[in-house]
């Protein structure tokens, strides 16, 4: 099994800060995996033009020579540098000249590896159109939560994300989606076929989780306990006015942020407050020392729609290191009613916030119960499970005729 592995992240970017998420994780799986005998990593990069103009070193590559834009990485990855030929990428014409330029190099990549089908293998529904017209076997999109009205991507065209997921859903073969309500949507407003759509949550590095001793933080050392700990981006659909009120109504509470601020988020009135402290985002690897410290940890999410086409990763974070966890009510949280306190409002969080301070680490049986609960949701055992569906997969129809579509 062949795989070409689309992302818009540089191999430098993703490599170093991207294998905390979902498609680093599944790519290192992936890598691992040995029906996988080869993977390219596609880098839609920058615009060939501009980099041409601004000559930075060890970044242009002639026009012409594909073999100059790859470089292997190991015995099974190969990075192919794929650059857009035009700027202004927002305009119509000229992404879809952008998209048909990137599939003919991404296929000439492909051949100077190896003849036959490549399973195609993307993130980002913005390179939909390039993927199907580059790809020779079948189509996976692995789905994170919708950005359709997402302020991460608020450059980009609302028309433009609706015509890649319209694409994407009549051409992909299997779309994995991280939640049922992604399931919904994408049958609701594409009309995509949800035998062909499969639900596989997020998971967890759970082999991380079970070094028996962890040094304490630097950090954290003169933080007083009891800490509330929330880990990862505070963004839009963070909910700050929730945090707020928590901090402000226990003073005696240290609240830790691990992580970093995204877009235009302002978390100034947050740091106002004395018993709030922010600590950098830390590499994936660090994460259990830094949950290990925390007394309870929160997942402050809003209830919307696009948090609930999503799925935390952090919960399963919380989970592995065996914490009380109390959580806004979200889509599908209930499936970890067992081990999370779900409050509907700010009285009850701050309530159940009470409640887990005082159970500590609790019985020992009852941190188990979440550990438990969290290795069955190893990042090796989903992926396994994808891999499984593809090999017993056969293309269909709709994929071998898609060569034929040029783009909207």
């Amino acid at each position: 099994m062949n795989i070409v592995f689309h992302h818009i992240s540089s191999w430098k970017n993703f490599s170093s800060g991207g294998f905390h998420n979902r498609s680093g994780n599944i790519f290192l799986q992936l890598r691992a995996n040995p029906s996988v005998e080869k993977i390219l990593f596609v880098h839609s990069g920058p615009f060939w033009m501009v980099d041409r103009l601004q000559q930075k070193k060890g970044t242009y590559f002639p026009l012409g020579n594909v073999n100059a834009q790859l470089r292997k990485i190991d015995e099974k990855v190969t990075l192919f540098e794929c650059r857009k030929l035009l700027p202004f990428d927002r305009f119509g014409m000229v992404n879809r000249f952008n998209a048909w330029w990137s599939a003919q190099r991404i296929r000439k990549a492909i051949r100077s590896l190896s003849r036959g089908k490549w399973i195609s293998w993307f993130y980002h529904p913005v390179l939909a159109n390039q993927v199907i017209q580059s790809s020779s076997g079948p189509i996976v999109y692995d789905s994170l939560e919708s950005i359709i009205g997402h302020t991460q991507y608020k450059l980009s065209p609302n028309h433009r994300l609706l015509e890649s997921y319209d694409l994407l859903c009549k051409k992909s073969d299997i779309i994995f989606c991280v939640a049922e309500k992604m399931i919904d949507l994408l049958e609701e407003k594409f009309g995509r076929e949800r035998s062909k759509t499969i639900w596989i949550s997020n998971g967890v590095r759970f082999g991380d989780y079970q070094r028996e001793r962890r040094d304490m933080p630097e950090e954290y050392k003169d933080i007083p306990k009891p800490i509330i700990g929330y880990i990862g981006v505070v963004n839009d659909y963070t909910d700050l006015d929730l945090l707020e009120f928590l901090v402000r109504q226990r003073p005696h509470y240290s609240f830790v942020l691990v992580g970093k601020t995204l877009g235009d988020t302002d978390i100034s009135r947050i740091m106002n407050y004395s018993n709030v402290y922010l600590i950098p985002f830390k590499p994936p690897e660090m994460l259990p020392d830094y949950i290990s410290g925390f007394d309870v940890c929160i997942n402050i999410y809003r209830n919307n729609d696009i948090v609930n086409t999503g799925d935390s990763i952090k919960m399963y974070n919380f989970l592995a290191a065996g914490k009380p966890i109390v959580s806004t009510n979200v889509q599908r949280i209930d499936r970890f009613k067992e081990f999370v306190y779900i409050a509907d409002d700010p009285d009850a969080f701050l309530t159940y916030l009470d409640r887990a301070v005082t159970e500590g680490r609790g019985d020992e049986s009852i941190i188990q119960h979440r550990i438990n609960a969290a290795a069955r949701h190893d990042w090796s055992s989903k992926t396994g499970e994808m891999l499984s569906i593809l090999k017993n997969y056969t293309v269909s129809e709709n994929a071998v005729d898609r060569k034929q579509y040029v783009g909207k």
